[in-house]
């Protein structure tokens, strides 16, 4: 089964038959479209590493069909763009009850998506076989319920498979 046959979103192409890439440059340009989001200014990092997320607030409910989707959207970015799994699945477990601040943040993630667009999963034909395990964990930082969040990458030669 051909991926772009059933998604058309994303690209893939091969060069001189060493190297593939995945990417979804054509689909973020999309969203932004989608969301009004084209004027926003792009951001270095997809949130404050200081920040502490709950489930109550002060501030005002909105809309969750609005996160919802766009949480979506980010999760099946996903796939091309592992540096933002961690902070989405994250982001994924206020869509229950979403506050103003809540969405403020995912929109700096899809932000962050748009200041790098071109990047690209890169899988290339090597002779040596390396395999690598990236983790990345909060124990307890969930201040509603002290749940941990964590995040686990396979590598071989260096292209993400897991």
């Amino acid at each position: 089964m051909y991926i772009p046959c059933i998604f058309k979103l994303k690209e893939i192409f091969e060069i001189a038959g060493y190297c593939t890439y995945l990417s979804q440059s054509k689909y973020i340009p999309n969203i932004l479209q989608k969301f009004r989001m084209e004027e926003y200014k792009y951001i270095a990092i997809p949130i404050s590493p200081r920040i502490t997320l709950s489930l109550s607030s002060k501030s005002q409910l909105v809309d969750a069909t609005t996160y919802k989707k766009l949480i979506g959207i980010l999760l099946y970015l996903t796939i091309s763009r592992i540096n933002i799994t961690f902070i989405v699945n994250l982001m994924a477990r206020f869509m229950q009850k979403t506050y103003i601040e809540h969405l403020n943040d995912v929109k700096k993630i899809l932000r962050y998506v748009a200041g790098r667009k071109d990047l690209a999963l890169k899988y290339c034909k090597l002779t040596s076989f390396v395999l690598l395990e990236l983790l990345d964990y909060d124990y307890g930082a969930d201040r509603d319920d002290m749940k941990s969040t964590s995040m686990c990458v396979f590598n071989i030669n260096l292209g993400a498979i897991s």
